[in-house]
Parts: C-alpha cells; sequence; structure tokens
C-alpha cells in the first residue's frame, strides 16, 4: 500500500498540494460580479449591541459572547453545520444545524493562521465550502485552506498585494475578490452549494 494512502486512512491531514493543479495560478478574470455567501443564515449586529446570528425574522438563533463580533457564515455541504466568522479573533465558531434549521452544540474551532505577528484579529472576509467538506477562508493575505477535520492544511497566496475579501467556487474553479479585481484559478475541488 503506497505511503499516501495510508495517510490518508489515518486521517492525516489533507494537504493543500493535493487540491492544487500543478501549473494552474492565479489569473485575471473577465467576472465582474462578486459572489457573496450563499448561506441562509447571516450574522448581524443587534439592536441592543451586540452581534447574533439571523435566518430571516427579527430573532437571533445564536448570539455571540460579550465584545465579540460576528461575520461572514458558511453551511457545510451536508448542511450540518454553520461555521461564523470572529473577525475579532484567529478562531471560527461552529454550530450544529437542527432539521428546524435552529442553531446549538457551539464550539470554537477552525483555527486560523496570524498572517502578522501582534495583528488585531483575524478580518476574515467570506468562506466557502467544497463538497468534500474542506473549507476555504478569504484573509487580507490569501485564502486559508482547511480539511475535512477543520485542520489547518495551508494558505494559498494572493495574486496582488491588495486584501482578500471574498472566496467563492463556480464548479472547480475557485474565485477571490483581491481589491477590486477577481482573479481564478483552477482546483482540484467543486464548490458546494
Amino acid at each position: 500500500m503506497n505511503a499516501l494512502l495510508l495517510l490518508m486512512m489515518l486521517g492525516a491531514d489533507t494537504p493543500l498540494s493535493a487540491v492544487l493543479i500543478e501549473g494552474e495560478g492565479w489569473r485575471k478574470s473577465d467576472e465582474k460580479e462578486i459572489h457573496l455567501s450563499g448561506s441562509p443564515y447571516q450574522s448581524r449586529k443587534l439592536a441592543g449591541g451586540g452581534y447574533g446570528v439571523f435566518r430571516g425574522g427579527e430573532k437571533p438563533l445564536a448570539v455571540a459572547p460579550a465584545g465579540e463580533t460576528w461575520g461572514a457564515t458558511a453551511v457545510s455541504p451536508g448542511r450540518g453545520k454553520l461555521v461564523v466568522a470572529v473577525p475579532s479573533h484567529h478562531h471560527l465558531w461552529v454550530f450544529r444545524i437542527n432539521a428546524d434549521g435552529s442553531l446549538d452544540a457551539r464550539e470554537r474551532c477552525y483555527t486560523l493562521r496570524r498572517e502578522k505577528p501582534g495583528r488585531g484579529g483575524s478580518n476574515v472576509g467570506e468562506m466557502a465550502f467544497d463538497t468534500r467538506g474542506r473549507l476555504w477562508v478569504a484573509m487580507p493575505e490569501g485564502v486559508q485552506f482547511f480539511d475535512e477535520d477543520m485542520r489547518f492544511s495551508g494558505q494559498l497566496s494572493r495574486p496582488t498585494r491588495e486584501p482578500v475579501t471574498s472566496v467563492w467556487f463556480e464548479g472547480n474553479t475557485l474565485y477571490i475578490e483581491c481589491g477590486k479585481e477577481v482573479w481564478m484559478r483552477k482546483v482540484n475541488a467543486t464548490g458546494a452549494n
């Protein structure tokens, strides 16, 4: 049995190199439209202060701990979990999505890599899942990639010095917004819708 197959069977991290296509890099896209999260869950500021996660309606399904801001959201391919960005920290919250759409079992997961020492929060932009449950997170200096087990597996560098604010898929093409431009590259992954 080859060593890579054995490591995969033992639950080893999925390296970023496993999803990259040799010779494929960022190229400017003619696409002008930015695709923001298609998540039915949105985080927003509460009337009395603080942040909550909503799915339509005016009653929050979850409320952020005091002093914490919440940002982008992403729903896993099986619709079983919701990931919420915490721009003020270097982790993401994960909630279980119940059959009725309610949220519970909040847990800190997905430890983001600090891009610069001493810098404040993570400044997460948008997030996107692929069909295998791997998470792609737009960060100012690139796209952080996490495997199916929520482990950091690497970061794709940005094509220009402008910050990366959005990430999304169209089939097996990964798109990012970097500054005011849209960039794309083919990957060995397919976006989850």
